[in-house]
């Protein structure tokens, strides 16, 4: 569906270990044509290893993930796209 809104899409990256959590945020995501969905990730480490390179407006973060947690990697990103508006 076509973006009918006069404001370009929110660009969203998703970090989430649950995969069916994931996959339901990525669905939904996916249906909103107000957003753009740049990645979704399933550990903090993933995610700063990709995000090189993109610019989200949104970061949504799982708090609790494998390895770095959710507010370790929120610190990490804030330094690296202090920008980025990130939901917890």
């Amino acid at each position: 569906m076509k973006n009918q809104s006069p404001w370009p899409p929110i660009k969203a990256v998703l970090v989430e270990d649950d995969v069916r959590v994931r996959e339901s945020l990525v669905a939904a995501l996916g249906a909103n044509e107000d957003f753009e969905l740049l990645g979704a990730y399933s550990s903090a480490e993933d995610m700063i290893e990709a995000i090189s390179g993109l610019t989200p407006h949104v970061v949504l973060m799982d708090l609790q993930l494998p390895g770095m947690s959710g507010i370790e990697c929120t610190a990490k990103l804030k330094e690296m796209l202090p920008q980025a508006q990130v939901i917890v």
